[in-house]
């Protein structure tokens, strides 16, 4: 479950990056691996329960989403 714990780390230091240091580029680069840690994990969950994996769906088109939208 390391790239859950992967995942929770980039969610927790985008906020940080982009309000504290006001860093719009690096907050960007920090969405681009959320999305790849997401569908990592996503992958990882869904191996153990298909129900587990598809928790992580809305975040990851929520994510997808962001991506556009910058």
């Amino acid at each position: 479950f390391t790239a859950f714990g992967v995942q929770l780390a980039l969610t927790a230091a985008w906020p940080i990056v982009f309000f504290l240091m006001e860093s719009f580029q690096a907050a960007v680069l920090i969405v681009l691996a959320q999305l790849i840690a997401t569908a990592y994990t996503m992958d990882q969950f869904g191996r153990l329960s298909p129900w587990a994996g598809r928790v992580f769906l809305p975040q990851l088109l929520l994510m997808g989403m962001y991506r556009k939208i910058a």
